[in-house]
């Protein structure tokens, strides 16, 4: 486990040596995370949502209720580039893989594109009917956002160098809380309070008809794909880590023990696909070798 009481953690690719921590007083420290050595803590509150590394880990973006989007250098702390959201408070944002482009949705109920090197917006968009608190979250190659409204009853795609939106409506009963990709981009999962996991393909790159599967007794909270893109963790109220067979949407393994009870908020694996870190609602980080693709 990791020193402080953390609230939203993220591990840094491609090789989990980093995790970055935001606690629960918006604090934001980076950790070594063998040596459990802090790398940097800033000093005040600077966010509320943290939202991802870019994939070579130089860099990782968080934002705050003052309407500020900053994104960070990893090695040192400092701040690379600051984007002004209008004054409005940031509630999510997205980091495309690249670290290239920052997506942010603010309370105006605006989506907006903004480039991480220069700070100039790209594209942005009003979506219909959206009550500016759901997700946001990039495929891998960066060609699609997709922002999950609050109520869970659509997924918006988003282009994003045009802002050009489509709708697929008839998602989930209450509440989206996680939308993940496939490192391929071949696959989509989300999952949220009706405790109903729905696996997407995405043939030409846009989600065709899902795959629905239940197994958690309560609300699932996070999902990840293993690097190889085989399988499929889950987590969430009921304290359980499921992990299911894409080709089979197939449960294979159940990870429970002593924290059964209580709630896993975060599941993430490093690149290599040998480590998994797993965060308790309480705080509490777990590391796990050899879950990446189990058999029965």
């Amino acid at each position: 486990t990791l020193p402080p009481p953390l609230g939203n953690i993220l591990l840094s690719p491609p090789d989990g040596k980093f995790c970055a921590a935001m606690d629960r007083s918006g604090r934001l420290s980076l950790w070594e995370v063998l040596s459990r050595r802090p790398v940097f803590t800033t000093d005040t509150r600077v966010a509320y949502t943290l939202t991802g590394y870019s994939s070579d880990g130089r860099c990782l973006a968080a934002g705050n209720e003052n309407g500020r989007a900053a994104v960070y250098d990893t090695a040192t702390g400092r701040v690379l580039r600051t984007i002004a959201v209008k004054g409005y408070s940031v509630l999510s944002m997205a980091l495309s893989s690249g670290g290239e482009w920052l997506a942010t949705n603010d309370s105006s109920g605006a989506v907006e594109v903004w480039r991480t090197d220069t700070g100039e917006r790209v594209s942005g968009c009003l979506i219909p009917e959206w009550d500016g608190a759901g997700l946001l979250t990039f495929a891998p190659n960066g060609k699609i956002l997709v922002a999950a409204s609050a109520d869970g009853s659509a997924l918006h795609i988003i282009r994003p160098r045009t802002g050009q939106i489509s709708t697929l409506r008839g998602g989930h009963n209450g509440r989206i809380n996680d939308v993940v990709f496939s490192n391929d981009g071949g696959h989509m999962a989300t999952v949220g309070l009706d405790a109903v996991i729905r696996l997407w393909s995405l043939p030409n790159g846009l989600p065709a008809q899902p795959r629905t599967v239940s197994g958690h007794t309560g609300a699932i909270y996070t999902a990840t794909f293993s690097p190889d893109g085989k399988s499929l963790l889950t987590g969430g109220y009921d304290g359980v880590i499921r992990v299911w067979d894409v080709a089979t949407f197939q449960e294979v393994l159940a990870l429970s023990g002593r924290w059964k009870r209580r709630p896993i908020s975060s599941l993430q694996f490093d690149r290599s696909g040998a480590t998994m870190l797993s965060t308790d609602a309480d705080g509490t980080t777990r590391f796990w070798n050899g879950v990446a693709t189990p058999r029965k």
